[in-house]
């Protein structure tokens, strides 16, 4: 399904900052598909760490986007990705809950407009020569 990322939060709705009980920071990143109005919506959370930076890689090249390495990673690397359409697969995880199992980049067709096949004498360089146009006897 194709969804939009419209959001990225750092805090819960009481102000207090995501937290792993291991003290991890974590992000929770809204897709939203369709339109914001009518279209699904499924908050995914990001961990800030080195053993779950794969996740990160796997969304900004979804995105096409570069990816910071696991030390380097902010939260404003994510803000940096609002706004992008990517394909999402939702599945379950192990406790049955909806998960985002795979990040995939939109593919687009790209459509090329028809070329006209006009050959003028201009193309290859020559003016008109009225002798061409004699007729050839045989």
């Amino acid at each position: 399904m194709e969804a939009a990322i419209a959001g990225v939060y750092t805090h819960s709705k009481d102000g207090e900052e995501y937290i792993t009980s291991k003290g991890n920071l974590f992000v929770k990143v809204l897709f939203v598909q369709d339109d914001q109005k009518n279209g699904m919506t499924h908050y995914e959370s990001f961990f800030l760490t080195p053993a779950a930076h794969f996740r990160v890689e796997d969304l900004h090249k979804a995105c096409c986007k570069p990816c910071p390495t696991a030390d380097q990673l902010e939260t404003k690397d994510f803000n940096a990705l609002i706004g992008e359409k990517l394909e999402i697969i939702i599945g379950e995880n192990k406790a049955g809950y909806p998960t985002i199992k795979k990040f995939l980049a939109t593919t687009k067709p790209v459509i090329q407009e028809p070329v006209e096949d006009v050959l003028t004498d201009e193309i290859s360089g020559q003016l008109d020569d009225d002798d061409l146009d004699e007729e050839i006897p045989f």
